[in-house]
Order: structure tokens, then sequence, then C-alpha cells
């Protein structure tokens, strides 16, 4: 599967998931565009069970409120991963891609 477009989930006040079957590659005008919830427990997530390359934008907003203190939210979980993403997030926020999670924290 391959992306050029944006992925983002339905805005219903929810936290949506998506599953990809296989892998994923985000080409360069890709975006991928997450939310996430101050409650610091919930946010938007994409699994992919194969390869998941990253390209293109990552881009993250708070969905509502202040954020907890120190929130990690998994956004991102994959069999395996190659690639970067630029980076668009909140301030005090990191993306960190780990060998099956990518993670966004933040720090406050």
């Amino acid at each position: 599967t391959f992306n050029s477009g944006t992925i983002k989930m339905q805005d219903v006040g929810t936290a949506g998931k998506l599953k990809v079957v296989g892998s994923l590659t985000q080409n360069a005008a890709g975006i991928l565009e997450l939310r996430l919830f101050a409650d610091g427990t919930s946010n938007d997530a994409v699994e992919v069970t194969g390869t998941f390359t990253f390209g293109g934008k990552l881009k993250a907003k708070w969905k509502t409120g202040a954020p907890l203190a120190n929130a990690t939210y998994v956004a991102l979980t994959y069999g395996a991963k190659a690639g970067t993403f630029t980076p668009e997030l909140p301030p005090s926020c990191a993306f960190n891609a780990g060998a099956t999670q990518g993670t966004i924290n933040y720090t406050s």
C-alpha cells in the first residue's frame, strides 16, 4: 500500500485506529495526521502488520485541553520500519521510532 495523500482519522471526538494488513510505504508527498487527546491515554493510531516505510510528514495536534505532564502516546505499531518522517508536532513533543512502535512523547 502506498500513500501519497493524507491519512487522518474522522474527527468524531474519539481516537481513531487504522490497521493495514501488509506493508505501508508513505511517499515524500504523503502526510500522516494524528490527534493526541490531553487525557494522556488516547490518541489516533496506525497499525501496520508488515513493514512501515516512513516518508513525508508526520503531523500531530492536541485534540482537547492541556496535556498531562510527561505523557507518551503510542501512535504507530509495525512489524518493521524503514525511512524517516519530517515531524510537525506540538511544542515540547518528539517522535521516537522504536523497533516495533513509534511514540510521540510530551515533556512538560
